[in-house]
């Protein structure tokens, strides 16, 4: 009888330790959508390494675009979106130049500048190389090939 019951427990524990593989699965396909996506801002190439969140994920989905970024302040370059995507807004605090960033759902973001900001913003990456992306922005409208460049 002591057999039996100690073998009962042997096959719950290995039950319950079998029960934990799916949990561990979300986080390993989570970690694999880290990644970076190249882009073309007026024919110079440049790389985003994602932000690894909804956001980003969604934002990589819609990929490739090509799109026509408008100047705001002299510090950034927008457009919006086709869709909208999740978002996840917190106060920026600190901005620097190569962020890119999700503002009210459907309107993507670079800025190539740094500076304070109390505006509400999802990360959706940064630009890994910072050196000439103003030059390659430039003045007025700059055209962003973004996945495909």
């Amino acid at each position: 009888m002591k057999p039996l019951w100690i073998l009962a427990i042997f096959a719950s524990f290995l039950t319950a330790c079998h029960a934990q593989t799916p949990t561990q699965a979300p986080k390993q396909e989570h970690a694999m959508h880290s990644s970076v996506i190249s882009l073309s801002i007026n024919n110079q190439l440049f790389d985003l390494q994602l932000e690894n969140n909804q956001t980003a994920q969604s934002f990589a989905n819609l990929l490739p675009l090509d799109l026509a970024m408008n100047d705001h302040l002299n510090n950034e370059k927008f457009a919006t979106l086709p869709n909208a995507l999740p978002t996840n807004d917190k106060t920026a605090g600190q901005i620097h130049a190569g962020d890119v960033m999700l503002y009210q759902g459907d309107t993507i973001v670079i800025f190539y500048e740094n500076f304070d900001s109390n505006y509400r913003y999802t990360k959706i990456g940064k630009i890994r190389q910072t050196d000439g992306l103003k030059n390659a922005l430039g003045r007025g409208t700059a055209q962003v090939k973004w996945g495909n460049p």
